[in-house]
């Protein structure tokens, strides 16, 4: 959903719902009129612009009873999304942005727990061998997820792995620094330690949003590829088990907007598949 960064762009929803108390009933009834108007055109309308158009509808008549239905619905998808994509802290906006229409929704409730405590406990530094182990036996924190695109099975993703420790300089994909390898040779030794599982796995390349995009998704993929290198180099991980991938600048961790979060954005995370 190219086009679903508006779903933050706009007034929330919590403070549209404050913003109707006091309205006279005949404001509040143009209001819905309007509300049916935008609701209709959403109809016609696909990913980004349907689900602006939802909000609008809401904000401008939250009893509208479709128009509700339809964008907490919306909203669980593109949290599901965000949530196969690795983009946790997206995913955990979608997750409220449904609970302020259906705040006693269980399953949301559940799923938005799940999201902090996932993202609490990757914000964090090195990670053991035996750390990465259990995470993997662990699974990830949100069950029904959408299936994950770019393998002939389409398998779900099992768990993520995020690791703000294996950086990169601007425009490098040479593993140079001192605390990468520490935590690549922890990742190695818990992927050996798995081997009798024949588990596969995705290394994701990830680059900041300097430079023109191509270039941005050939050093992400070259980052991606070195990572693979280095286990089946190091630790005799089979490299058919080993998928890397070039996501250039396309699912950042942090906005771009200094030199640190850039730096952050120049990372690696590894993927199991099942």
């Amino acid at each position: 959903m190219k086009s679903c960064v508006r779903l933050v762009g706009y007034f929330t929803l919590a403070s549209t719902l404050a913003l109707i108390v006091a309205e006279s009933p005949a404001v509040l009834a143009r209001d819905c009129e309007k509300a049916e108007a935008y609701y209709r055109l959403s109809r016609e309308k696909q990913d980004g612009d349907r689900l602006y158009l939802l909000e609008k509808s809401f904000q401008l008549c939250p009893s509208h009873v479709k128009a509700s239905s339809e964008l907490f619905s919306a909203y669980l998808d593109l949290a599901k999304t965000y949530y196969v994509e690795g983009r946790y802290e997206k995913a955990i906006g979608a997750y409220e942005q449904a609970l302020v229409i259906k705040p006693d929704d269980p399953a949301s409730r559940d799923a938005l727990k799940a999201l902090q405590e996932e993202v609490s406990s990757q914000s964090g530094g090195f990670k053991t061998a035996q750390e990465i182990v259990e995470k993997y036996r662990q699974g990830g924190p949100a069950d029904n997820v959408p299936k994950l695109m770019g393998f002939q099975s389409q398998t779900a993703p099992k768990s993520r792995l995020r690791f703000n420790n294996i950086l990169f300089n601007e425009w490098s994909y040479q593993i140079d620094r001192p605390e990468a390898s520490k935590q690549l040779d922890e990742i190695g030794a818990a992927l050996r330690s798995l081997r009798t599982e024949r588990l596969r796995f995705t290394v994701e390349g990830h680059a900041d949003n300097r430079g023109p995009s191509d270039d941005n998704m050939r050093i992400s993929r070259q980052r991606a590829e070195a990572i693979k290198e280095y286990l089946v180099k190091n630790f005799g991980i089979e490299p058919e088990r080993i998928e890397p991938l070039g996501l250039g600048s396309e699912k950042p961790l942090v906005s771009n907007d200094s030199a640190e979060n850039m730096r952050k954005n120049r990372r690696v995370e590894i993927l199991f598949v099942q």
